[in-house]
């Protein structure tokens, strides 16, 4: 329909509309072609980070944004560790309902979301997060 990366996926083709507004308008234009906005509903899935909130609670813990996966569910990890040095991260929808969690140490932090873009995939990355990882924003040339 739109690309050979979309693959009929409501998800993804408005995910594609969203990031390229110009092409979709065109398409839209086009006699002939059924209007591709019935296929872009967007459900519960987020599309772009900035849709995400920055901060919100889960179970009464404070947890705060981390990247946006490449399935549309945000992940999230605890503001602050517990005595136990853990770390909790979770996944969620739009509607902020939690879809997976896991506890890990806070010494193995890095990795799991390391592990987590290489696995699952992440669409963007928090700033502050990328910040943590690569210790500042890495060079652009």
């Amino acid at each position: 329909m739109i690309g050979g990366d979309i693959a009929y996926c409501e998800y993804h083709v408005a995910r594609y509309r969203e990031h390229n507004p110009e092409i979709w308008g065109r398409v839209r234009r086009l006699d002939g072609v059924d209007d591709p906005g019935i296929y872009a509903t967007v459900g519960n899935r987020f599309l772009t980070l900035n849709e995400v909130p920055r901060e919100i609670a889960v179970g009464g813990e404070k947890m705060r944004r981390v990247a946006l996966g490449v399935d549309g569910w945000a992940l999230f990890d605890s503001a602050e560790p517990d005595q136990d040095g853990l770390v909790r991260f979770v996944t969620v929808d739009r509607d902020l309902e939690p879809r997976e969690s896991v506890e890990i140490d806070r010494s193995s932090a890095g990795d799991f979301v390391s592990w987590f873009r290489e696995h699952e995939g992440v669409h963007d990355l928090d700033p502050d997060a990328r910040k943590a990882l690569y210790g500042g924003e890495p060079d652009v040339e």
